[in-house]
C-alpha cells in the first residue's frame, strides 16, 4: 500500500534510518542532549539563587551601617531601638564590626547615670550586657573590664578570674554607687572561689581584703551582699571574719551565722562523699568476691582502718532485712565519723594558718 503524497525517493539517503543501530544511536543522542539541558538548567538556577542571595546580603549591609550609626546617637531610645534590631539578627551578631560596636555601646551605657525610675532603660542595659557576654572575647582585658563595669556583672566573669578580678578591683577603687558595690564584691567572692589557681598572690590578697571591707562597709546592703556571697562561695578562711560579724553586727547577725553553717556543710558534704565511696568500694568487693581478704595488705586490714564500723556487718548483710538495716546503720556511722575527722582537720588547719600569719607579717 502506498501512502498518497509520500515519495521515499524524494528523501535523501543520509536521513533514512537503515537499521536498529541507527535508531539506538539517535535515541542515545537525544537522551544525552536532554541530560545536558537539565544540567545547564540546574547550573543556571543555582547561579540565579546565588546572585539573589548576594543581592540580599549586599542590601542588608547598608541597614547594618545605619543601625551602627544609630548606636552612637545621643538619644538613649534611638540606641536602644537600634540594638533591639541587631540582637534579633543572628547574621549581624556574627559580624566583627557589629560585635565591636555592641561592646563599645555597653562601655558607653556603663557611664550613663541610671535612676530607679528608668525601668525601661535598666532592662535595655541588662539585655545589652547579656548579649555582649555571649559575644565578648574573653582573652581581651578591655572587653572583660567593660563587662565587669556593667550595672549587673554577669556570672560568667567568675569563670575568667585571672582577667576579671583585676577589673573588679579597679571598679571598686572608683566611687561605685552603693547600689551596685555589693554586687561587685559578691562577684569577686565568686571569682575568687572559682579561680584561686589562676590568680597571683597579690591579686588574691587584694580580693580578700576587698571582701573583708565589704563585710564591714557602713552600708547594710553591701554587708548583706557580701555575707550571702560568702555563704555560697566562701572558703573556710573566711569563717573567723564571719564570726566577728555574727557577734558584733546585729543587722546581719543571722545571715552571717547561716553563712558559717553553709561553709561548714561544704566540709561535711566532702567528708560524707569520701565515706560513701569507701563504704561502696568495700561492699562492692564483698558482693563480687564474697570475702574480705582482697582488702588486706600484708598484715593490715584496710577495711577496719577505712571503715571501722564495717565489723558490724553480718553474713546476711544484703539478703535479710536485719542484715540490710545493720549495713545501712554501719554506713551512716562511717559518714559521721568522716565528718568529725574532716571538721577536726579543718579546725587544726585554721589554727595553723592563724599561727603562721603573724610570723609572715
Amino acid at each position: 500500500m502506498e501512502l498518497r503524497g509520500y515519495n521515499s525517493n524524494a528523501v535523501p539517503q543520509r536521513f533514512l534510518l537503515h537499521n536498529h543501530d541507527d535508531i539506538y544511536l539517535l535515541s542515545r543522542k537525544r537522551r544525552l542532549n536532554l541530560t545536558l539541558i537539565i544540567v545547564v538548567s540546574i547550573m543556571a538556577a543555582t547561579g540565579a539563587v546565588t546572585a539573589v542571595s548576594g543581592q540580599l546580603t549586599s542590601a542588608s549591609s547598608p541597614s547594618w551601617v545605619n543601625l551602627l550609626v544609630q548606636l552612637r546617637s545621643n538619644d538613649s531610645e534611638v540606641r536602644s531601638g537600634a540594638f533591639d534590631q541587631l540582637r534579633l539578627d543572628p547574621t549581624a551578631l556574627r559580624d566583627p564590626e557589629v560585635k565591636a560596636a555592641l561592646v563599645n555601646l555597653l562601655d558607653r551605657e556603663n557611664e550613663e547615670t541610671v535612676t530607679g525610675d528608668e525601668e525601661d532603660y535598666s532592662m535595655y542595659v541588662d539585655t545589652l550586657s547579656d548579649t555582649v557576654t555571649k559575644l565578648v572575647d574573653w582573652s581581651d582585658p578591655r572587653q572583660v573590664c567593660i563587662l565587669a563595669n556593667s550595672v549587673y556583672p554577669p556570672a560568667e566573669l567568675a569563670d575568667h578570674a585571672r582577667i576579671a578580678v583585676p577589673c573588679l578591683l579597679r571598679r571598686l577603687k572608683k566611687n561605685v554607687p552603693h547600689t551596685f558595690q555589693g554586687q561587685v564584691v559578691a562577684m569577686m567572692v565568686q571569682a575568687l572561689a572559682k579561680g584561686k589557681r589562676e590568680l597571683d598572690p597579690a591579686a588574691m590578697q587584694a580580693a580578700r581584703q576587698a571582701t573583708l571591707s565589704g563585710l564591714h562597709d557602713p552600708d547594710e546592703g553591701i554587708r548583706m551582699d557580701t555575707v550571702n556571697a560568702l555563704g555560697k562561695f566562701g572558703g573556710e578562711d573566711m569563717i573567723p571574719a564571719l564570726r566577728v560579724v555574727a557577734e558584733k553586727d546585729p543587722a546581719i547577725r543571722e545571715w552571717a551565722a547561716e553563712a558559717i553553717v553553709a561553709i561548714q556543710q561544704q566540709t561535711a558534704a566532702i567528708a560524707s562523699g569520701a565515706a560513701l565511696i569507701v563504704s561502696g568500694t568495700v561492699l562492692g568487693l564483698l558482693w563480687r568476691f564474697g570475702v574480705w581478704r582482697y582488702m588486706q595488705v600484708g598484715g593490715t586490714d584496710l577495711r577496719v582502718i577505712l571503715w571501722p564500723s564495717s565489723q558490724m556487718l553480718t553474713v546476711g548483710w544484703c539478703s535479710t532485712l536485719t542484715g540490710i538495716l545493720i549495713t545501712t546503720y554501719s554506713v551512716a556511722i562511717n559518714c559521721w565519723l568522716y565528718i568529725g575527722i574532716g571538721l577536726l582537720l579543718r579546725g587544726v588547719l585554721l589554727r595553723m594558718k592563724r599561727a603562721v600569719a603573724p610570723t609572715k607579717s
